[in-house]
């Protein structure tokens, strides 16, 4: 029984002096997402918002949005549209992130005529 009570105390006392963890923010969840060579979100914007320019003749939108769903939980939604003519179309990545996860929800669309 004394074991258990020396580690009990050893544990709350490394609890009280050690320093809390930093806020989870929506930044952190954006880059921990996008981390990785290679990931087809890394040419998404850093924060929420939108990102419009020209990629081989098309006219492209990549837009990341972020919604709260608990505490430092967010559901990330990242959304490529691209036209040229009356040629068009999107496609949508959605994932659950946590300090420690990433879970990929929803693949939905075609990729681009660009994508490599």
């Amino acid at each position: 029984l004394s074991p258990i009570v020396a580690g009990g105390l050893m544990w709350g006392y490394f609890q009280l002096v050690s320093e809390p963890m930093p806020p989870f923010t929506v930044e952190d969840a954006i880059e921990f997402a996008a981390d990785g060579e290679d990931s087809v979100i890394e040419d998404f914007p850093k924060k929420a918002g939108i990102w419009q320019g020209i990629i081989g003749g098309y006219r492209v939108e990549r837009e990341t949005s972020v919604k709260e769903i608990g505490n430092e939980k967010y559901i990330l939604t990242f959304t490529e549209r691209w036209d040229k003519g009356l040629e068009k179309g999107s496609w949508i990545w959605t994932y659950e992130v946590e300090r420690d996860s990433v879970a990929a929800k929803r693949r939905k669309g075609t990729a681009p005529p660009y994508a490599n």
